[in-house]
């Protein structure tokens, strides 16, 4: 029983450390959000992998270069469409169902294109090993002349782990790289055709809509400049404070509990708190435990004096980064 019993917390344990995030529609950008995006120079993606740590602490943006802001669908917006996007003078219609976040079409500036076979800008679902490639075709008009864009978007899966941004860490963190071909065809001969290669790092977390840092190179057909920028989602867009504060990661042992529980926790080695909380918000229990330097920690609570109920953990350390757990006791 006791070996059996260790089993299981170092089962937890490893669970704990390699928990990879699954991307859903819940990262979709949808009507009410108003995003506010940063540009940045060209950065290095960093390496791929399981448990990786994506440092950009020190990457500098600008203030507020791009401001995206998404509502419902508006008048002439293709059938299917659920949000729409303005931004730069152009609008978007997007479409998100459970299988991807897609453009349905766009107009301004001149141009004006509907997609009979949507483009895809995130598949779902998607984690460690994700790997789809969509096809997309588009056809209008740019500057008066008819045009057919066609292409194909290679979506890979192929890292999580630790997100460091210039206003905080966020945890549990999926890398997608995207690969991306695109062709102008223009009706008329006289109109060169232009062919676009782009290639994007994401990085998603599951209930922030869209990337939090997106590492884009472009190039095309008529020059030899190769286009690098980077895009940083702001702090204020939804999801993105609690991602910021729910950085750490919990787990316990047993659930529901009885007199005892282990909780396992990840700790940069910062002296933390550990408290829990009744379904009034009071809390019954708070410890401060000893840390022993980073990495995932165990600790035991003693649950005798609380009586049957629900109750939430917490676990918090000095920086303000936290993580909580809902923790069952029934005798």
């Amino acid at each position: 029983m006791i070996r059996h019993y260790a089993f299981i917390l170092t089962a937890l344990q490893s669970a704990l450390l390699c928990a990879q995030p699954t991307i859903t529609n819940t990262s979709s950008p949808m009507a009410g959000d108003d995003l506010l995006l940063h540009s940045g120079p060209a950065l290095a993606a960093g390496s791929p992998g399981a448990n990786q740590t994506w440092n950009f602490a020190s990457a500098t943006f600008t203030n507020g270069s791009a401001h995206s802001i998404f509502y419902g669908p508006v008048s002439g917006s293709p059938a299917g469409t659920t949000s729409t996007e303005s931004i730069s003078g152009y609008t978007f219609h997007y479409r998100t169902s459970a299988t991807a976040f897609e453009l349905m079409g766009m107009d301004g500036n001149q141009l004006d294109l509907d997609c009979s076979n949507p483009m895809a800008q995130l598949v779902f679902p998607m984690t460690m090993g994700t790997a789809t490639t969509d096809q997309y075709l588009c056809q209008g008009s740019q500057l008066g002349y008819v045009l057919t864009r066609t292409g194909s978007s290679q979506f890979n899966a192929v890292g999580y782990g630790t997100l460091v941004l210039p206003y905080g860490t966020v945890t549990n963190v999926l890398m997608v790289t995207v690969h991306q071909t695109m062709l102008d065809d223009f009706a008329d001969n006289t109109i060169t055709d232009i062919s676009y290669t782009t290639d994007l790092t994401m990085y998603l977390k599951p209930g922030v809509p869209g990337a939090l840092l997106n590492l884009a190179s472009t190039s095309n057909s008529l020059s030899t400049v190769v286009n690098e920028n980077s895009r940083l989602l702001d702090q204020s867009a939804v999801g993105v404070q609690e991602a910021l504060r729910n950085a750490i990661g919990v787990d316990v042992f047993p659930n529901p509990a009885t007199d005892r529980v282990e909780v396992l926790f990840s700790t940069n080695g910062d002296r933390i708190t550990m408290e829990v909380i009744d379904m009034a918000g009071r809390t019954v229990l708070a410890i401060r435990p000893a840390t022993q330097g980073a990495g995932v920690q165990r600790e035991t609570l003693d649950l005798t004096t609380l009586v049957n109920g629900v109750y939430t953990l917490r676990v918090q350390d000095a920086t303000g980064a936290m993580g909580v757990k809902r923790l069952v006791v029934q005798r």
